[in-house]
């Protein structure tokens, strides 16, 4: 009966663990450097383009998402500039996430003693914000009175170094 016991509180353990939310590396099983173009079309549909901002947008009911992408063969720099063929598989390689209406922060479920914070902005009647940041894990977002008005997933450092090192003949479009 004991063995029982504990191997039901073993279970029920191990169940609770997975079911605690965690550091989000993704955004809606999109994950920067993994996912293509094609992936996320199939996922939201044809995105609006940013010409002079080397971005795709999809508006969305809660949200408007911005995507940045990197070209797996590094024939063209990165981020893909906006004049350049669109391919199906190029690569995730930012992703902006603006909702319409700002939540609290605690949404995000972010880790307990992880200090993110990087500046604040002052703004007119108390409407300034803070932004936080973590480029070693790839993630952003920023803050207003009201609560959470972005946040951002890129690759985490060591990815993005690594992914790099493979693909040295990218470059900068900056």
């Amino acid at each position: 009966m004991r063995r029982a016991i504990r191997i039901l509180v073993v279970c029920l353990c191990l169940t609770l663990c997975q079911s605690i939310p965690c550091f989000a590396k993704e955004w809606r099983g999109i994950v920067p450097l993994h996912s293509t173009r094609s992936d996320v079309v199939k996922l939201l549909g044809e995105p609006k383009h940013l010409q002079w901002g080397y971005q795709d947008y999809f508006i969305l009911e809660a949200e408007t998402v911005t995507f940045q992408w990197i070209d797996p063969t590094c024939k063209r720099k990165a981020p893909v500039e906006p004049d350049s063929e669109i391919r199906p598989n190029d690569l995730v390689l930012n992703i902006s996430v603006r909702p319409k209406k700002p939540f609290p922060e605690d949404v995000l479920h972010l880790p307990l003693l992880k200090l993110f914070f990087t500046s604040c902005i002052e703004g007119a009647n108390g409407s300034g914000g803070c932004i936080f940041m973590d480029n070693e894990e790839g993630f952003a977002f920023s803050t207003s009175k009201d609560g959470v008005t972005s946040h951002s997933y890129s690759p985490p450092a060591e990815e993005y170094k690594s992914w790099m090192l493979k693909h040295s003949a990218c470059q900068p479009s900056r």
